[in-house]
């Protein structure tokens, strides 16, 4: 028996064992696992930890893939985590970030530190 031809409820149980690289991994094996996990799954959990300017920029990017027009990406995320480790938040992030955090209606979860 194939993997996707495995009962939806079953598939969902198994994903939800996986860490997200095993996701990321399974999401790379076929255009049908792809199409499902990345959407769904991936984006899911985010957590940050803004150690140098690269995760500043990623960050941005994030921000500006989630404010983008006709953008479901923040519809899919339910945890979200900045962890500033004693490093200062730009100011010039904070209204974007506070626009992508409106555009995630199905946010559970918010720890910035």
């Amino acid at each position: 028996m194939l993997l996707l031809e495995l009962n939806a409820d079953i598939l969902e149980s198994v994903f939800r064992l996986l860490t997200q690289n095993s996701l990321l991994s399974l999401a790379l094996t076929c255009r049908n696992m792809r199409d499902n996990l990345i959407p769904s799954r991936l984006y899911s959990r985010i957590v940050l930890f803004m150690l140098n300017e690269e995760m500043y920029q990623r960050l941005l990017n994030l921000s500006n893939r989630i404010t983008a027009e006709d953008s479901t990406i923040g519809e899919i995320v339910r945890h979200f985590e900045i962890h500033l480790d004693n490093h200062d938040f730009p100011e010039e992030l904070g209204p974007l970030v506070g626009n992508a955090l409106q555009k995630m209606p199905n946010l559970r979860c918010l720890i910035i530190n």
